[in-house]
């Protein structure tokens, strides 16, 4: 697939979203999925090339993550996530 204007499909935005999440979801129900998920991330059968460029993680202030994803020569994917519910503060910094 031609990646020209940044076109990117919805399977690839869906993992881009994913990788924003791995480091919660293996702590709820979803556990096996995601490690598949990152152990064919890790083999390259899924996301070849990529390469995670940065890390915005303000998670104790507001409740912020997000980070950069590199897939390309000139092209990226800022993905990020929503708060955790773990508990009542994280609704309260959002």
């Amino acid at each position: 697939m031609s990646k020209q204007n940044a076109m990117y499909t919805d399977q690839e935005l869906l993992w881009a979203t994913q990788i924003a999440y791995c480091n919660v979801m293996d702590k709820d129900i979803m556990a096996k999925e995601a490690k598949q998920f990152i152990a064919d991330v890790a083999a390259g059968k899924i996301c070849q090339g990529w390469k995670l460029v940065s890390i915005g993680d303000n998670q104790e202030k507001s409740g912020m993550f997000a980070l950069t994803i590199e897939t390309g020569e000139d092209e990226a994917i800022v993905a990020f996530r929503g708060s955790e519910s773990v508990n009542m503060d994280q609704f309260i910094k959002d």
